[in-house]
Protein backbone atom coordinates (compact mmCIF):
# COMPACT_ATOMS: atom_id res chain seq x y z
CA UNK A 1 0.00 0.00 0.00
CA UNK A 2 2.94 2.36 0.47
CA UNK A 3 3.19 2.88 -3.31
CA UNK A 4 -0.38 4.19 -3.54
CA UNK A 5 -1.36 7.81 -3.20
CA UNK A 6 -4.00 8.63 -0.55
CA UNK A 7 -7.01 7.99 -2.83
CA UNK A 8 -5.54 4.74 -4.13
CA UNK A 9 -4.72 3.67 -0.56
CA UNK A 10 -8.35 4.22 0.45
CA UNK A 11 -9.46 2.14 -2.54
CA UNK A 12 -7.01 -0.63 -1.60
CA UNK A 13 -8.29 -0.64 1.99
CA UNK A 14 -11.97 -0.78 1.08
CA UNK A 15 -11.35 -3.57 -1.45
CA UNK A 16 -9.33 -5.46 1.17
CA UNK A 17 -12.06 -5.00 3.78
CA UNK A 18 -14.72 -6.23 1.35
CA UNK A 19 -12.59 -9.25 0.43
CA UNK A 20 -11.99 -10.16 4.09
CA UNK A 21 -15.71 -9.83 4.81
CA UNK A 22 -16.73 -12.02 1.87
CA UNK A 23 -14.25 -14.87 2.40
CA UNK A 24 -15.58 -15.32 5.95
CA UNK A 25 -19.14 -15.91 4.74
CA UNK A 26 -20.30 -19.52 4.80
CA UNK A 27 -22.17 -19.21 1.50
CA UNK A 28 -19.06 -18.19 -0.48
CA UNK A 29 -16.97 -20.75 -2.33
CA UNK A 30 -14.52 -18.63 -4.35
CA UNK A 31 -13.62 -14.94 -4.61
CA UNK A 32 -11.62 -13.36 -7.42
CA UNK A 33 -10.33 -9.81 -7.10
CA UNK A 34 -10.40 -8.34 -10.58
CA UNK A 35 -10.47 -4.63 -9.78
CA UNK A 36 -6.86 -3.86 -10.58
CA UNK A 37 -6.84 -5.69 -13.90
CA UNK A 38 -6.89 -3.70 -17.11
CA UNK A 39 -6.87 -4.22 -20.86
CA UNK A 40 -4.77 -7.21 -21.85
CA UNK A 41 -4.56 -8.65 -18.34
CA UNK A 42 -7.91 -10.44 -18.37
CA UNK A 43 -10.76 -11.39 -20.67
CA UNK A 44 -13.23 -10.60 -17.88
CA UNK A 45 -14.66 -7.20 -18.73
CA UNK A 46 -17.96 -5.63 -19.69
CA UNK A 47 -18.30 -3.25 -22.61
CA UNK A 48 -20.33 -0.10 -22.01
CA UNK A 49 -20.94 3.18 -23.76
CA UNK A 50 -19.25 6.14 -22.11
CA UNK A 51 -22.02 8.71 -21.54
CA UNK A 52 -19.72 11.65 -22.30
CA UNK A 53 -17.78 10.49 -25.37
CA UNK A 54 -20.32 7.91 -26.63
CA UNK A 55 -17.37 5.55 -27.22
CA UNK A 56 -17.40 1.88 -26.32
CA UNK A 57 -15.15 1.26 -23.33
CA UNK A 58 -14.22 -1.74 -21.22
CA UNK A 59 -15.25 -1.95 -17.57
CA UNK A 60 -13.39 -4.23 -15.15
CA UNK A 61 -15.56 -4.87 -12.05
CA UNK A 62 -13.84 -5.32 -8.68
CA UNK A 63 -14.91 -8.83 -7.70
CA UNK A 64 -16.18 -12.04 -9.24
CA UNK A 65 -17.68 -14.35 -6.60
CA UNK A 66 -18.90 -17.94 -6.78
CA UNK A 67 -21.30 -19.06 -4.05
CA UNK A 68 -21.57 -22.61 -2.75
CA UNK A 69 -25.01 -22.83 -4.37
CA UNK A 70 -23.36 -22.23 -7.77
CA UNK A 71 -24.48 -18.63 -8.24
CA UNK A 72 -22.04 -16.12 -9.69
CA UNK A 73 -21.98 -12.53 -8.43
CA UNK A 74 -20.17 -9.52 -9.82
CA UNK A 75 -19.51 -6.84 -7.22
CA UNK A 76 -18.29 -3.29 -7.63
CA UNK A 77 -17.14 -1.45 -4.50
CA UNK A 78 -17.55 2.27 -4.96
CA UNK A 79 -17.10 5.39 -2.84
CA UNK A 80 -20.58 6.50 -1.80
CA UNK A 81 -20.12 9.97 -3.33
CA UNK A 82 -19.35 8.33 -6.73
CA UNK A 83 -22.41 6.08 -6.89
CA UNK A 84 -24.47 8.67 -8.81
CA UNK A 85 -21.69 9.52 -11.26
CA UNK A 86 -22.84 9.25 -14.91
CA UNK A 87 -19.98 6.94 -15.87
CA UNK A 88 -20.54 4.69 -12.84
CA UNK A 89 -24.27 4.47 -13.61
CA UNK A 90 -23.55 3.66 -17.27
CA UNK A 91 -21.25 0.81 -16.20
CA UNK A 92 -23.88 -0.47 -13.78
CA UNK A 93 -26.66 -0.36 -16.40
CA UNK A 94 -24.64 -2.24 -19.01
CA UNK A 95 -23.32 -4.74 -16.43
CA UNK A 96 -26.81 -5.53 -15.14
CA UNK A 97 -28.12 -5.98 -18.68
CA UNK A 98 -25.25 -8.15 -19.90
CA UNK A 99 -24.95 -10.28 -16.78
CA UNK A 100 -28.68 -10.92 -16.47
CA UNK A 101 -28.56 -12.87 -19.73
CA UNK A 102 -26.00 -15.19 -18.11
CA UNK A 103 -27.92 -15.42 -14.83
CA UNK A 104 -25.15 -13.56 -13.01
CA UNK A 105 -26.18 -10.91 -10.50
CA UNK A 106 -24.53 -7.51 -10.23
CA UNK A 107 -24.11 -5.63 -6.96
CA UNK A 108 -22.75 -2.17 -6.36
CA UNK A 109 -21.64 -1.77 -2.75
CA UNK A 110 -20.94 1.59 -1.14
CA UNK A 111 -17.55 1.81 0.53
CA UNK A 112 -19.32 2.48 3.83
CA UNK A 113 -21.10 -0.88 3.58
CA UNK A 114 -18.20 -3.21 2.68
CA UNK A 115 -17.84 -4.75 6.15
CA UNK A 116 -21.56 -5.43 6.51
CA UNK A 117 -22.36 -6.68 3.00
CA UNK A 118 -23.86 -10.16 2.87
CA UNK A 119 -24.12 -12.47 -0.10
CA UNK A 120 -27.75 -12.56 -1.25
CA UNK A 121 -27.56 -16.37 -1.22
CA UNK A 122 -26.74 -16.79 2.44
CA UNK A 123 -24.77 -15.51 5.41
Amino acid sequence: LHLCDRRQRQMCIRDRDFFLNVIRQEAIQEVYFTGMLTHGQTDFHINYIDPDTHCVRSYYPDFLILTKSGDWLVVEVKARYMMDDRDVLAKQTFAETMLKASKISYHMVAHTDVCGWKSPTGN
